[in-house]
This record gives C-alpha cells, sequence and structure tokens, in this order.
C-alpha cells in the first residue's frame, strides 16, 4: 500500500508515470472508481466500500507493475468485494488474473489474444452458424466487442445478477465458461444479429440489452458445447 501511495504521489507531482513504468498507471484506478456499478452508489467517493477497491486495485498494480492497471479490473474487484473482504479479494483477484486467458488479454499479448479470439470465431460458426457468417460479410470481429466481456467477466455487459451466475459458473469450469457464454450470447441475439445492419449489430454487441431474460440466457449457453480440444487445437493455454 505504500508503495502504490509514493507511485501516486510520484504522478500526481511530477506527471512521470513514463518513469514509473506500467506501475503509473496507478494514478487511472481512481478515474475508473466512478464508473465501477455507478447504481450500487458503494465503489464511488463516499461509498462504503470506495476505499476498498481503490487499495485492491492500487496494491495490484504495485504487485505486477509489468501488467499495471488496465480498463475493467475494477469491476472484477469490485465483484470479489462484494462477497469478501479486501485483504481475501486482492488475493483472489491475484490469482484469477494470472490465469493465462485473463493475463493474455489483460498485458494486451496480441499474439495471443488472437488464438481465443480464432476459437471464439469457429464456436461461432459452428453453434450460431448464421450468425458468424452474417458479422463476417459485415466485417465484425470479435476484437470488437470480446475484450470488454473477458475483462470484466461480463460484470460490465451484462446485469448483476445474471453475470454473478456466470461467474459461478466460470469458478465451476474454468475460463472457457467465458466463451461459453459469449457464445449464449450470440446465440440469444440470434434474431437479430442474423439480419441488422452493422450499425445496429455494433450497437446490440458493445451495448448488452439489460432485459436480457436470464433463463433464456443459460438455456442457449447450456446449449453451446464448448471443449478444451476445440480451444488448444487453436494453441489456447486453458
Amino acid at each position: 500500500m505504500q508503495r502504490a501511495a509514493r507511485a501516486k504521489q510520484i504522478t500526481h507531482v511530477s506527471g512521470e508515470s513514463a518513469a514509473l513504468g506500467r506501475e503509473g498507471t496507478v494514478a487511472l484506478v481512481h478515474l475508473d472508481l466512478p464508473r465501477t456499478f455507478p447504481a450500487l452508489s458503494i465503489f464511488q467517493t463516499g461509498g462504503p466500500c470506495h476505499g476498498q477497491l481503490a487499495s485492491v486495485l492500487e496494491a495490484y498494480v504495485c504487485y505486477r507493475p509489468d501488467v499495471g492497471y488496465v480498463q475493467g479490473m475494477s469491476y472484477i474487484a469490485a465483484v470479489l468485494l462484494l462477497n469478501m473482504d479486501e485483504y481475501h479479494a486482492f488475493t483472489c483477484f491475484a490469482n484469477l488474473l494470472n490465469n493465462p486467458c485473463y493475463m493474455s488479454f489483460y498485458s494486451m499479448n496480441m499474439d495471443e489474444m488472437r488464438k481465443y479470439m480464432s476459437a471464439l470465431e469457429y464456436g461461432l460458426s459452428l453453434f450460431v452458424p448464421k450468425v458468424a457468417k452474417h458479422l463476417k460479410e459485415l466485417g465484425i470481429n470479435p476484437e470488437i466487442y470480446i475484450m470488454d466481456w473477458v475483462l470484466t467477466i461480463f460484470a460490465k455487459a451484462l446485469p448483476l445478477d445474471v453475470s454473478t451466475r456466470v461467474w459461478d459458473m466460470v469458478f465451476l469450469e474454468g475460463e472457457i465458461f467465458v466463451f461459453q457464454t459469449a457464445l449464449g450470447v450470440m446465440k440469444t441475439l440470434s434474431d437479430v444479429l442474423e439480419s441488422a445492419c452493422f450499425d445496429d449489430c455494433m450497437s446490440l454487441l458493445t451495448h448488452l440489452p439489460p432485459t436480457i431474460d436470464d433463463d433464456d440466457l443459460f438455456k442457449c449457453i447450456e446449449s453451446i458445447k464448448l471443449t478444451p480440444e476445440m480451444f488448444r487445437k487453436f494453441g489456447c493455454r486453458l
């Protein structure tokens, strides 16, 4: 925590974030706190969990200065804080992000990220082929919409009560369930995605409807039979 405070002070006083490397991104943490689950009003300034969320994120930046702070991390930490104390939230947060899949995205390793996106496209062509064909014709690639879904494990994209069901399954079945959920979302919205114009598809995929029915969604997710082998054939680490 002292190291995080020092990093913030140096960046604030001199603007020398470059000299600190990614550790300097600790200054960006407070920009994201007000945007994290704003409807709950507990992570914003003056909220009961504001300081805890800031501490977890700042500590992680100093624990992994090679990664730094990346947008989306605040949602991951916030979900954990809704379920445990600050110390255990940080421990789980650090362990979770150390997973090869999440680390590929959080470290912006494009070579590794493309492997997961290629596997997702393959799954889309198998389980939701009409949507896959239409999106390909429109030039809408997974990197346009999947980043936000993976980086927050759907905590930002889906209503909190729905995303926490996704989280439960991710902890049970592993990160492959994140991609199974992505395909389930596509299948749930397939009636629109199969024929909508570019702008409508983009709007829908980047701002999932808050009224999405969780029972319908999970029925679609259950119908998607992804296997680790499907991902490993593209070189993904699961």
